[in-house]
């Protein structure tokens, strides 16, 4: 018998994702500009890209990733594809979290992004697990657009941690810059826009080519179209069940041309891209040519000699493949079958965190609810979820344990209020309704500690016996597809099995 079943309970019963109001979503930075990021956000791609990265505009779309994956036979499964849909929300805290992995040819890819305010780097957490049953390679392309092409000048290399202006598999970082006065060495600039570090990481192996992130990155080398498309090529191979991650950051830099508070100056007009008027404000400041540049590089080197992995749990230390963490893999744990019990006592022996078995539910949800059997069970995911499961293992990390709900994820049913996802009743009618309060049992089950992942599927109002509702459709059985979930609480029967 089943006792307090883990991720559905008792009292608990399509994934819509809280979007957010603009096209980006936009955080500070140390340099005094911003990072605006595609996330969820309206008319965004949900990429993980980088927009610009500041009014010095280092970055026209950086940072997303291209995926190529084949059989053990080497038969092609998917290339090029371009990879989107992550869920990614801000935790205002500057971390995004992805949640909803996006699964592509059996490989489950998830993204998470770490910036600070006093910080001009950014960090991307990137990990691909095979969920088939066999081998897997899988090439990954990283990267995107650098600058812009302008008349401006072209974006060119700098230096890369070899020393040299080449590109090659060896080089740990490589610092782009826009060559607006068409320098004899980039190095001492002036750089346009902002000049940037891409942080590869220093594990041989994984970096395996660059390519033309504007077209086919991994059939088409680097420069192709456009110099400043850049895409890196790592290549992972994948046995059944198994994670590996890259972790990789991203330094920006101020134009060497240009004040950023000015508008973003187009077209080319005397060694200047001017379309817009340049800031002659007070305090006007340019940066002396090739500091920017030099500030970048160092910033690149302190993290190639000591990589920025704060806010990683240690089952992601020992999946990261590009940098030698010397982090033993942890036991091995899976959230599967687990009661609350068990998940309570893995917690306190310090086998797992909340954010970990948080994180694998939700790969769970993007591999059987919305993608294979597409049992449809969750109706939405709390886009806070991870945040939430972090500040309880803050709270367990401190000596506090609120109850033997702490850190557990579970859903609710959708009839149940819970402030932090609408209650639907399974209607259209109510799509976007929002409650204004936390029903009791939903603020019973936060006041002990528990982790608000989701709300389940019903039948509509919740009237019924086939669990199917208009805005998540017909609940699947997780034992046969031919049988109905039966009741109202379909969504959490399924969700629970």
């Amino acid at each position: 018998m089943r006792t307090l079943k883990a991720l559905a309970l008792a009292v608990t019963g399509a994934t819509l994702c809280v979007m957010n109001a603009g096209a980006v979503t936009r955080v500070p930075s140390g340099d005094g500009q911003f990072w605006d990021i595609q996330d969820t956000s309206p008319w965004s791609q949900d990429s993980g890209g980088i927009a610009t990265g500041g009014r010095a505009n280092p970055f026209n779309g950086f940072g997303y990733l291209k995926l190529q994956v084949r059989r053990a036979d080497n038969g092609l499964l998917v290339s090029n594809q371009h990879l989107r849909g992550f869920g990614l929300h801000h935790d205002d805290t500057g971390r995004f979290d992805s949640i909803t992995p996006v699964l592509v040819e059996g490989i489950l890819t998830s993204r998470g992004i770490t910036t600070a305010t006093d910080s001009p780097y950014l960090r991307y957490f990137d990990s691909f697990t095979n969920t088939t049953t066999e081998d897997r390679t899988v090439r990954v392309a990283w990267g995107g657009a650098v600058g812009a092409v302008d008349d401006g000048g072209r974006v060119t290399v700098a230096i890369t941690s070899s020393g040299d202006r080449q590109i090659d598999t060896a080089d740990s970082f490589v610092i782009v810059m826009q060559n607006a006065k068409g320098a004899a060495n980039p190095a001492d600039g002036p750089s346009g826009h902002g000049p940037s570090a891409h942080v590869l990481g220093t594990r041989r192996g994984p970096f395996t080519s660059v390519g033309d992130m504007y077209g086919d990155p991994f059939d088409g080398l680097w420069p192709g179209f456009d110099t400043s498309h850049i895409g890196y090529v790592f290549t992972l191979r994948l046995r059944p069940g198994q994670t590996s991650a890259l972790v990789t950051f991203v330094v920006k830099g101020l134009s060497e041309v240009y004040d950023p508070r000015g508008g973003y100056p187009i077209p080319f007009k005397d060694a200047l891209v001017t379309g817009e008027p340049v800031y002659a404000g007070p305090g006007a400041k340019v940066p002396a040519a090739g500091s920017e540049i030099t500030r970048v590089t160092a910033t690149a080197k302190q993290l190639v000699a000591a990589p920025d992995l704060r806010g990683l749990t240690a089952f992601q230390r020992s999946q990261i493949v590009n940098w030698p963490t010397n982090t033993p893999a942890p036991p091995a744990f899976t959230v599967f079958e687990k009661s609350v019990t068990e998940l309570q006592d893995a917690m306190t022996r310090n086998l797992v965190t909340s954010e970990d078995i948080t994180i694998e539910y939700l790969a769970r949800l993007s591999r059987y609810d919305r993608h294979g059997p597409t049992f449809r069970s969750v109706l939405s995911i709390n886009p806070r979820a991870l945040a939430d499961a972090r500040a309880r293992d803050a709270e367990r990390a401190s000596g506090r344990v609120r109850s033997p709900f702490h850190g557990v994820p579970i859903v609710f049913k959708d009839n149940i209020d819970a402030i932090e996802l609408p209650t639907t009743g399974g209607s259209l009618a109510l799509v976007d309704h929002r409650p204004r309060l936390d029903s009791r049992v939903a603020a019973g089950m936060k006041q002990g500690g528990a982790v608000v992942l989701g709300k389940a599927n019903l039948d509509e109002f919740p009237f019924g016996d086939f669990g199917i509702s208009s805005v998540g459709g017909t609940v699947g059985n997780a034992y046969d597809p031919s049988l109905s979930t039966a009741g109202s609480s379909g969504g959490s029967a399924t969700a629970v099995a």
